[in-house]
């Protein structure tokens, strides 16, 4: 997108949140979570955690139709009840899960005046949550057909929020919000955040899976390893290319 001659295009900073931001996948842990108060299926957690463990172990899966199949086990759902077990969730689970290094960069880039995105594949009552929560500027997320008669539709609005689509949902964003705009950095983990890194002016790769590793190296792409210790984990050190301490 062009730079306006006078004024500085807003600089946009993407965070995936999914092994980005927080450890873990949320879906898992809300389902995870729901299971314990008795609101759902142990069965639930159990595919769940399956689909999640061959994802990460790099197997291509047809996450959309998954996505679809969950979702549809809040079908029916009173809103009011979703909204009391989130309130919940956020601070008892979530919280507890943010990577200590990623909200110190959270903070610092705004801070700098950067507009701060969440973008993820998980549904957007969750992440809506979370960018609340960190003080992000604003969330894409999966999102589900508004509720009917104050219940859960079950069924998500419009695509999934993966892969190709994370870049094409930000562009959307961007675009009705600013009139100029450049993704200044993008964060994420696995292979399919690639397009919205290669898309940025600094691309920082987080706990990679090995795809996306091979990726990043390949394009000199930062890579950083954040724990939940809360100690410097690699933050402090990785502020240039691919260095042999960054691995």
């Amino acid at each position: 997108m062009p730079s306006d001659p006078i004024h500085s295009p807003t600089r946009i900073v993407v965070f995936d949140v999914d092994g980005t931001l927080i450890q873990g996948h949320s879906q898992i842990l809300f389902a995870r979570d729901i299971v314990r108060r008795g609101e759902a299926s142990r069965v639930l957690l159990i595919q769940i955690g399956w689909w999640y463990a061959l994802y990460r172990l790099g197997i291509r899966l047809p996450v959309a139709q998954i996505q679809s199949r969950m979702v549809g086990a809040f079908a029916g759902m009173p809103i009011d009840h979703l909204q009391s077990m989130l309130d919940a969730f956020t601070t008892e689970v979530l919280a507890d899960r943010l990577f200590p290094d990623a909200l110190a960069e959270l903070s610092a880039r705004r801070r700098d005046g950067a507009h701060i995105v969440l973008v993820s594949a998980s549904l957007d009552f969750i992440i809506d949550r979370l960018a609340r929560m960190v003080g992000a500027d604003g969330a894409i997320a999966t999102r589900l057909v508004p509720p009917i008669d104050g219940r859960l539709s079950g069924q998500i609005e419009s695509e999934m929020v993966y892969g190709e689509a994370k870049l094409a949902a930000m562009r959307r964003y961007a675009d009705e919000r600013f009139n100029d705009w450049v993704i200044d950095t993008a964060y994420g983990d696995h292979e399919s955040d690639q397009f919205l890194l290669a898309a940025a002016e600094r691309a920082v790769v987080v706990n990679p899976d090995q795809r996306l590793e091979t990726i990043a190296r390949r394009s000199g792409w930062q890579i950083v390893r954040w724990r939940r210790s809360g100690g410097q984990g690699s933050a402090g050190r990785s502020t240039g290319r691919l260095r042999r301490q960054d691995y």
